[in-house]
Formats: structure tokens, C-alpha cells, sequence
């Protein structure tokens, strides 16, 4: 019996040794994971294009991006990124109205019976310091710039560094004035700013250029309510909900300052 006994002992050490090894192993790879984590590196990586992508908020925000032209070119996406402010429900749905000092004293935007989406004769690049750029020698390659400028500036401004996200926007609003992406983009600083005056100007052309989008409608809305104008918010959100009956980021507006969305 002294072999065999022998031949256990050192079969039941073996697989000792083996379980240990498997454990040493799993500790370091959850050591390696934890401090992965804690430089952020994957985080931060993952969430600067976060708003290059079709927005949250369901169904009409699938409809804001779709349209295209067609070389899929910086309009391609333009109104995914007009989704993306008028759809992120945690920022526009708390931020304007709970910051009564921010509000103006007098209402800014239409008055009743005007016209929510303003005129375009008030809306004057050059104005704002932005001169067009001569036309492009060729569309595809102005189209590659427009996109790169738009994604470099969706990153800046997702790390709040906005003052050169502005500075992006500008140069991409001056090779294609017209731009629902670039439009977009500055309404979302001026927000951030609490600059109500500039978002409501901004968010009014945005509406002028992709109309038929219920998103930028309630971007437009969001604009208004930061300006203290709450009558013209809800008519920009009922207008959105007309567009698009069942998206639930306009309708949950309308239900938060107390008046009853429009019935399916």
C-alpha cells in the first residue's frame, strides 16, 4: 500500500497546486480590470463620439436621424445630433427649469400668435463673425472636412471644453452655413452657457432647416422654456408631438409644466 498511498498524496497536491494557480491568475486579471477603470481610459474613449451616434429617446429619434442625402455626407446625420439635444431627457428636462436665477426677466421668443421658428432674416452669419468660405473645388472632399470638424467639435464639447467646440462649429457653419449638425451643436453650448437669447436663435434656424423633424422641435421648446417663455415651450412640444404622436420625450414635457398632451 506505501506506492499507491504515495501516488494519492502526490495526485492531491497537484490539484491543490492547480487550484492555486487558477486563483493567482483571476486576482490579477480583476486587479488589471479594476485599475483600467479607475484611469478611465475605456470610459472616456467610449464617450467622446458619444453624440456622433443616433440620439436616446425612441422612436422619433430614430425619424430625426434618417434623413440623407445622397453621399451620407455631413447632412447625412445632421438631425441625429438635433435629436441628441432635444432627446437627452436628463439635461433638458431639469436644467432650464429648476435654475430660476438663469431665467430672464422678460420672456424670451415669440409672443402668441407669432411664429415659433422666427424668420431667417434674423438669422445673419456674418453677424456672429462668420464668413462663407468660397465654394469647394469638390463637395466630396468638403463633405470629409465637415464631418471631421463636427466629430472633433462633438468631442470638445462633450469634455465641456466649449470654447473651442464653438470655434469648430464656426468654421464648419462657414464652409456650409446650412449645417442641421453644426446648428445643433451650438444650440447645445449656448444651453450650457445659459445663453437663452443665442439658443432660441440658433434652435429656430434649426427648425427652418429640418422642419418635419418632431426632435428639433423639442430643442426649439427646451430653448424657450430656459428663456422664461413656457407658453412658446409648449407649443414647440405640442408641435413635435403632432409630428410624431407617440414619442415620449415631447409628450413627457408637455405632462411636466401640467398641461395634457394632444391624445394619440
Amino acid at each position: 500500500g506505501g506506492p499507491g498511498a504515495l501516488r494519492s498524496i502526490a495526485l492531491a497536491a497537484a490539484v491543490v497546486l492547480g487550484l492555486a494557480a487558477i486563483a493567482g491568475v483571476a486576482w490579477l486579471l480583476g486587479v488589471g480590470s479594476d485599475d483600467g477603470g479607475a484611469d478611465g481610459v475605456g470610459p472616456v474613449a467610449a464617450g467622446d463620439g458619444a453624440d456622433e451616434g443616433a440620439p436616446a429617446g425612441g422612436r422619433g429619434a430614430e425619424r430625426a436621424g434618417a434623413s440623407e442625402d445622397g453621399e451620407r455626407d455631413a447632412d447625412g446625420d445632421a438631425d441625429a445630433d438635433a435629436a441628441g439635444g432635444g432627446a437627452d431627457e436628463g439635461h433638458a428636462e431639469g436644467e432650464a427649469a429648476d435654475d430660476a436665477a438663469g431665467t430672464p426677466a422678460e420672456p424670451l421668443g415669440p409672443a402668441e400668435g407669432e411664429r415659433l421658428e422666427g424668420d431667417e432674416a434674423d438669422f445673419d452669419l456674418a453677424a456672429l463673425g462668420i464668413e462663407e468660405a468660397p465654394p469647394p473645388s469638390s463637395r466630396r472632399r468638403r463633405a470629409r472636412t465637415v464631418r471631421e470638424l463636427i466629430r472633433q467639435a462633438n468631442i470638445l464639447r462633450n469634455r465641456d471644453q466649449l470654447d473651442e467646440a464653438e470655434e469648430l462649429y464656426f468654421r464648419v457653419l462657414s464652409l456650409d452655413p446650412r449645417s442641421p449638425r453644426a446648428t445643433a451643436g451650438m444650440i447645445r453650448i449656448y444651453m450650457e452657457r445659459e445663453d437663452a437669447a443665442s439658443a432660441i436663435r440658433f434652435a429656430q434656424r434649426l427648425v427652418r432647416l429640418r422642419p418635419a423633424f418632431a426632435s428639433n422641435w423639442v430643442l426649439l421648446g427646451d430653448t424657450f422654456e430656459l428663456g422664461g417663455n413656457p407658453d412658446a415651450a409648449l407649443r414647440a412640444w405640442t408641435h413635435a408631438v403632432e409630428l410624431e404622436p407617440r414619442w415620449r420625450p415631447a409628450r413627457e414635457r408637455i405632462r411636466r409644466i401640467g398641461r395634457r398632451a394632444p391624445p394619440d
